[in-house]
This record gives C-alpha cells, sequence and structure tokens, in this order.
C-alpha cells in the first residue's frame, strides 16, 4: 500500500514519463495528473500528455482519492460520480442566473473534476455540477 514514485522525465516535447513501484504483489497503479485520474496500469511506468511538468500523484488502491489539487487563481470542482449520470453540466451563477461553463462526460471514473477560468480576487463567484442522464433529464445539482 506504499507506491514509490519517481520524478517525471520529459520524455517528448508533450510527453512526461513517470515510474512507480509498490510493496503490494502484482498492483494495479491509478496515476492522477492535477487531480484527475489519467492511467489506470499494471506496469510500471506511465507516459502523461502534459506540455508543463506535470503534478502526479499515484496510488495502488482504486478506493484512494488525490487531494484537491490547487490552481492558483482558478478553483477546481471535484465530484463523485452520480448512479445513471451521463454527463455533468457545470453552471456558474451570473447576474442571477444559472450560465453553463462546461460539459463534463462520464467515462466510468469514480470522480470527476473541472477546473475554471482565471478568477478575479475581488468578486465573489458560485458554481454547481448538474448530472445529466442518457435522456436528457437533468438530476439534483451536487
Amino acid at each position: 500500500m506504499t507506491v514509490t514514485l519517481s520524478q517525471p522525465t520529459k520524455f517528448s516535447v508533450h510527453h512526461w514519463e513517470i515510474t512507480f513501484t509498490s510493496d503490494l504483489t502484482s498492483p494495479t497503479f491509478y496515476v492522477y495528473n492535477q487531480g484527475k485520474r489519467v492511467v489506470v496500469t499494471v506496469g510500471l511506468r506511465a507516459l502523461i500528455r502534459s506540455e508543463l511538468e506535470p503534478h502526479v500523484e499515484v496510488y495502488d488502491v482504486e478506493a484512494t482519492v488525490p487531494d484537491q489539487y490547487t490552481n492558483p487563481g482558478r478553483i477546481t470542482l471535484q465530484w463523485y460520480h452520480l448512479d445513471g449520470a451521463h454527463r455533468y453540466r457545470v453552471e456558474q451563477l451570473i447576474d442571477g442566473v444559472w450560465t453553463e461553463k462546461s460539459i463534463v462526460n462520464a467515462q466510468g471514473d469514480r470522480y470527476y473534476s473541472w477546473v475554471s477560468d482565471w478568477l478575479d480576487d475581488a468578486i465573489g463567484y458560485t458554481f454547481r455540477v448538474v448530472p445529466i442522464d442518457s435522456l436528457g433529464n437533468v438530476g439534483t445539482p451536487v
């Protein structure tokens, strides 16, 4: 249950190589970059696509969820998958109206995240995430 992780090594213009080991026998590794799961592998290395040096966390227990990754000047919303949801609509309250900012498609992950645009420190912001099923029915915001 202990993963040892190497420093990311630039592999190409947009790819970084990460190697890791575990004290478990034949583990499956769950690789996250900036708080989002990007690779599941039984190998001891992964290639991460990122123009900048990635912020990588690797776990050998699927139930482990990384701490919320922070982006200075932005916020990251994270939420667990809801049964029946096929996509999520991220909305921002602007002048009293909920306005769509992004659609995040469900892809079988345990949780999802979204990073805002640059935010002004002097302004208050309100966001919500709305689950939508395969028929387009809207669920209760999370």
